[in-house]
């Protein structure tokens, strides 16, 4: 199917939304509260993008 231009661009805020949650997740590594809190969301992404 043939995907339209929003559909792209969501795309690519959440690739980019993705990347930047797990730069934050590597610099904070050293807070486990940080890790657990971003997982969750990481994964949420990771699921969407897989989904389109």
């Amino acid at each position: 199917p043939q995907m339209s231009p929003m559909n792209w661009f969501l795309l690519f805020v959440f690739f980019n939304f993705s990347i930047y949650l797990t730069l934050i997740k590597v610099h904070f590594s050293s807070n486990s509260c940080v890790l657990v809190g971003l997982k969750p969301a990481v994964s949420a992404a990771n699921n969407m993008l897989f989904m389109i």
